[in-house]
């Protein structure tokens, strides 16, 4: 029997901004249910600003598509295809599609152990 899973996306949950946000559902009896991170994909529209975010959990996006960049605490990191970001927790982010079209991110997060 394979072990490999294909998971599905939530319906596009969309904010105030016009980012959406669709994530792998992870409620009991879901095959996500005992992974030991969360995923979503996200979408911020071309030349807009997300809702900041900030929380308790580790968190690494991969750019899918578009550029952009992102606003942690006083850094500005610019984004394109391909690139990666790491967020510890607690770690303010706010991510700006560049205007030529969307910014098209991976996300995975997970509760990161105290050293």
């Amino acid at each position: 029997m394979s072990r490999t899973i294909r998971v599905a996306y939530s319906k596009p949950l969309r904010a105030p901004s016009g980012l959406a946000v669709e994530e792998v559902p992870a409620t009991p009896g879901t095959r996500a249910a005992g992974w030991p991170f969360r995923t979503a994909r996200f979408t911020v529209p071309a030349g807009v600003t997300g809702e900041p975010d900030q929380h308790e959990v580790a968190e690494l996006w991969m750019v899918r598509a578009g550029e952009g960049v992102v606003r942690s605490g006083d850094d500005i990191v610019e984004l394109r295809v391909g690139d990666s970001v790491f967020f510890p927790p607690w770690t303010p982010h706010q991510a700006t599609a560049g205007p030529h079209g969307p910014l098209e991110v991976f996300s995975l997060w997970w509760r990161q152990e105290e050293r």
